[in-house]
Parts: structure tokens; sequence; C-alpha cells
């Protein structure tokens, strides 16, 4: 019976938990990218309020961050102004595959503090690459 060999981290850097090694790594290989992202979408939805941690670990996904939009888009209306923008820069790194928010970031771009991060994330989703 062959056994998987089990996840080699990368090697500890200075103050890095286990965790955050795990992320790295995780960030490195394609498959690893959608499992941090469905990861990410469960910490959003158990937590029950949005958090910038999470949203920013989305935001360098990109675009295999996609299966995450409905949570982004709940992130967008969340009464934390620094949640709404980083909810809106993720959303951007996601590219054409969050157009399903773009109603919910015209909405967010009404609002001074969002207004750059949700302008500048439908820019990315509607202008072809």
């Amino acid at each position: 019976m062959h056994l998987p060999r089990p996840l080699e981290l990368p090697p500890a850097s200075a103050g890095a938990s286990p965790a955050v090694r795990a992320g790295r790594f995780l960030l490195r290989t394609w498959r690893g990218r959608g499992l941090l992202a469905s990861l990410l979408i469960v910490a959003l939805d158990m937590a029950g309020v949005a958090m910038p941690g999470p949203l920013m670990a989305l935001e360098s996904i990109g675009p295999d961050a996609a299966p995450a939009t409905p949570a982004l888009v709940r992130a967008l209306k969340d009464r934390e102004g620094l949640v709404r923008q980083r909810a809106a820069i993720a959303l951007g790194s996601i590219g054409p595959g969050a157009r399903d928010a773009l109603p919910a970031l015209s909405e967010a771009s009404r609002v001074d503090l969002v207004r750059p991060a949700a302008e500048e994330a439908i820019r990315k989703i509607t202008t072809p690459h």
C-alpha cells in the first residue's frame, strides 16, 4: 500500500505561523490556490462577519478565487469601510469571473471610502485583457 507523503511546508520564516506557511505553500500551486480560496470562503461564512485578513488573502489568489464572489459581495455590505474596500479590491483581482458582483460594486462605488476600489474593480471585471 502506497501512502501519500505528508505535506511539506516551506521552512519557517521569522514570525510565520504554520497556518501562514501552509497558506503560502497553497498559493504556489494551481490546485492549492482553489483549495485556499474555498477555505477562506468557509472562514468568512463561519465568522459571520468579514475580516480584512481573509479578504486580503483572496486578493492574492486572483481569478482562482472566483468561487468566493458571493461571499465578497456580502462583504461589500459590511458596516466597516475597510472590509468593503478590501472586498472590492479582491473582486477586482478576480477579474471577469466576478461579473455577478457588478451590481453590488456599482452600489458600493457611491460611498467615498470605497469608490476608488469599486470603480477599479468594475474596470478590471469589464475590460477585456
